[in-house]
């Protein structure tokens, strides 16, 4: 989880702010002004010092919730010293599905880009991580749902069901399981 930076958290707050305060809001990162970003953490953190780990740092850059942070995917170095990082937000632990956050910073530290979008404010649409169906029940849901009676008949391997956290096309975030798994015919030759 990273420092409460308060002076950081206000400012970038007015700089990203999109939509309602009380729900669940999407920001566009490539659409943020990097250069006045660099500027207001660094005055929010003159005093106290930036974070030394990257995750960390960036979820203060970008100005995450503080149940929210940065999971690192990949990175990469260029030729040029400068680095680059993709990370998948969470909410408490639990992936904010398909929201992916890429970082592009140079040799010394400093943020040159943003990619990929970030989500605020997911407390307000989701107080509590209960969920009503457990992994399992979702996995069967999902069976059913893609295969009716059939499903009794078929072989099904690499199943996976994980909570998520998926953000509707209303920009209201739900609570959901993201679930995939192989099925096929006795004997092989139809996967799907």
């Amino acid at each position: 989880m990273h420092r409460n930076v308060s002076a950081l958290s206000l400012a970038l707050s007015l700089v990203l702010a999109a939509g309602a305060a009380d729900a669940a809001q999407v920001i566009d990162l490539h659409s943020v002004d990097v250069a006045k970003l660099n500027r207001q953490y660094k005055a929010a953190t003159a005093k106290s010092g930036a974070a030394a780990k990257a995750d960390a740092r960036h979820a203060e850059v970008i100005a995450l919730d503080t149940d929210s942070s940065l999971t690192q995917l990949k990175s990469s170095v260029d030729a040029d010293g400068s680095r680059n990082y993709r990370y998948q937000q969470t909410y408490q632990g639990v992936a904010v599905f398909g929201e992916n956050v890429v970082v592009r910073e140079d040799a010394q530290g400093n943020v040159r880009a943003l990619f990929g979008r970030s989500i605020a404010g997911i407390k307000a649409d989701l107080p509590k991580l209960d969920a009503k169906l457990s992994a399992s029940q979702a996995l069967g849901l999902a069976k059913a749902a893609a295969h009716g009676k059939r499903a009794a008949a078929l072989q099904i391997r690499n199943e996976n069901s994980r909570k998520v956290i998926f953000i509707d096309d209303a920009g209201q975030a739900r609570l959901a399981y993201a679930v995939d798994f192989v099925s096929d015919t006795v004997g092989g030759g139809e996967p799907s």
